[in-house]
């Protein structure tokens, strides 16, 4: 596989650009309906990597300053046996804003003073078109400090929570394209999540495209990533929505583990052919959107793994267990893996806890160990 620490990456990569986009589009045809060899997982891996930085210095030469990143822990996820799928959304509205974003949090030191704590993903998915592939799936990326140690990530392009004003729909930084507003319009989320009244549907191509990815990133590492540990965002930082209520992540992961041509699903079928429940009339918009923030990331939280002492501590799955074993909701194994039955024990733990405990201190019944299950399960 490339490695992109290699002082000869950028020459190494020239010598795939005439087979480069052939080759990502024959992988992501022949994975919508059979699955890859290793063999051609980890080539097509190879090809992704270097057409997506190829595609990133021709929209702006510059960008070798800052790409291939430097900013990932080396090898962490390669021995990894039980392995975490974290989907993000950039608070942006296109893939070049986020990696230029990503590019900024280089940590640095200027006149004796720290520098912006560093930030990264595994990959970048815009709302068309195949996703970029920032740094191999065997180093392990700087996305959420919870999960940095055992976690795969994606970004994919949504602008997150909306506001309404005289002018048309914006996010905080600025208004929204008018071709982004055609396309996917706004919905009214009833009631808000997480303080969200108003957020953007995903595109039909984006859906598409991460069914695709991840069947072809589950080619390499199955059985260390199974269905239970497919997550969002959402679920290891109480502060952040995404993916949000519009994204279909059941409906997402369980298509990922399966061949069946993507286009006959349902779910698919439900967002060509209609808007989503609730949307709203689209509203003229200003042409001229500020694409250098994304303010997902950019309001709460440092990312880098220097940071993980100020973050909840996340139990591993061994711990998890007896302490629900404790609790009297787990009978199984002590094995620490993370199947069915050990979900099915923490979903019960969590109704059974939200029973008595106050509004503040409910959990969601979702059957993941996130850092409030993991206090709640520490508490007497």
């Amino acid at each position: 596989m490339i490695d992109i620490t290699d002082k000869n990456f950028w020459n190494k990569i020239g010598t795939l650009a005439p087979v480069a986009e052939k080759t990502v589009k024959d992988m992501f045809n022949k994975v919508n309906t059979a699955a890859l060899t290793v063999e051609e997982a980890e080539n097509g891996l190879d090809v992704l990597l270097a057409y997506s930085h190829q595609r990133i210095v021709e929209y702006s030469k510059a960008s070798k300053q800052y790409f291939p990143t430097t900013q990932f822990t080396k090898n962490r996820l390669q021995d990894v046996q039980q392995l975490w799928w974290t989907d993000h959304y950039t608070g942006g509205i296109n893939e070049m804003s986020t990696l230029a974003w990503f590019s900024s949090r280089k940590v640095t030191k200027k006149n004796g003073k720290q520098g912006l704590p560093g930030a990264s993903t595994h990959f970048v998915l815009g709302r068309h078109g195949y996703p970029f592939y920032i740094i191999p799936i065997w180093h392990g990326a700087w996305h959420e400090p919870a999960r940095n140690a055992d976690s795969l990530s994606i970004e994919l392009v949504n602008p997150g929570a909306l506001i309404q004003t005289a002018e048309g729909w914006a996010r905080p930084q600025g208004a929204l394209p008018k071709d982004m507003i055609a396309e996917t319009p706004p919905a009214r989320i009833n009631p808000p999540y997480r303080g969200a009244k108003i957020l953007m549907p995903f595109t039909v191509d984006q859906v598409i495209n991460l069914i695709k990815l991840k069947r072809i990133i589950l080619t390499l590492v199955k059985p260390r990533l199974v269905p239970e540990r497919m997550t969002q965002h959402s679920v290891w930082r109480e502060t952040k929505i995404d993916m949000g209520p519009l994204f279909p992540l059941n409906d997402v992961n369980r298509a990922a583990f399966e061949f069946i041509p993507v286009e006959q699903y349902d779910f698919i079928r439900r967002m060509q052919s209609s808007l989503p429940p609730g949307a709203l009339p689209a509203a003229p918009t200003s042409d001229d959107a500020d694409e250098s923030e994304n303010t997902e990331h950019g309001f709460d939280t440092p990312t880098q793994d220097k940071d993980l002492d100020a973050q909840p501590q996340i139990l591993d799955v061994l711990a998890v267990q007896r302490l629900l074993a404790t609790k009297g909701v787990y009978r199984g194994k002590l094995d620490g893996i993370f199947g069915s039955q050990t979900k099915q024990a923490v979903t019960v733990f969590q109704s059974k806890w939200n029973f008595n405990a106050p509004a503040e201190k409910k959990l969601e019944v979702d059957g993941i160990p996130g850092p409030k299950t993991c206090q709640a399960l520490q508490a007497n």
